[in-house]
């Protein structure tokens, strides 16, 4: 009789445990999506897709958050389940190659300024540039696309603005608060008749 009580008890402890640990994993889930539905950047978890002999034919959405959704001008939520060939075609075969040999490699791949066209283009003219990262994840792979289109205009614009005062006719020479001269352009050098190296300080 005490054997069956203590048993009886034991196992009732577990269960309160075993409820304990699934509401406290719960919770944590609950604030790990909070959190990955509040990032700017967009957040894609995607589980291979394959065929009878084990190779990849597609990806299907698990987790999508908002700016996901977003960035594919649409609810995050209604990207889950959806497959790449159907949500993501217009990123290009290169995109998919990249994510098949993210998952069968296991090493990440990371890629800057890539440039979109189509649907997912909030330039028309020159299309949507983007930094993304795609990692292995189980059988799978998580992705992250950060929109970076207005900070490579702003440096292409810079680049210009470099060029053009660099190739001036005119003298141009920028000094600091203190005045110590900390840019001239080759015409500067040519009208004094010094380098900017001796003219720095």
């Amino acid at each position: 009789l005490f054997r069956s009580v203590r048993r009886a008890l034991s196992e009732a402890a577990e269960r309160r445990e075993h409820a304990r640990l699934e509401a406290e994993l719960a919770a944590m889930q609950a604030v790990m999506r909070g959190s990955l539905d509040a990032m700017a950047d967009a957040f894609v978890v995607a589980t291979a897709i394959r065929d009878e002999h084990g190779i990849i034919i597609d990806f299907r959405v698990a987790f999508a958050n908002r700016a996901a959704g977003a960035f594919m001008s649409t609810e995050g939520s209604t990207l889950i389940g959806r497959s790449f060939r159907q949500s993501m075609a217009n990123l290009g075969a290169g995109f998919y190659d990249a994510c098949v040999g993210v998952v069968e490699t296991g090493l990440s791949h990371a890629a800057d300024g890539v440039g979109l066209a189509g649907p997912h283009a909030t330039v028309p003219t020159d299309g949507l540039l983007v930094n993304m990262t795609i990692a292995r994840f189980e059988d799978g792979l998580f992705l992250v696309f950060r929109d970076v289109t207005e900070r490579i205009r702003l440096g292409r614009e810079r680049d210009r603005l470099a060029a053009v005062v660099e190739q001036a006719a005119y003298a141009i020479a920028i000094t600091d608060t203190a005045g110590r001269i900390t840019y001239a352009n080759p015409a500067f050098e040519v009208e004094i008749g010094v380098r900017l190296a001796e003219l720095r300080g």
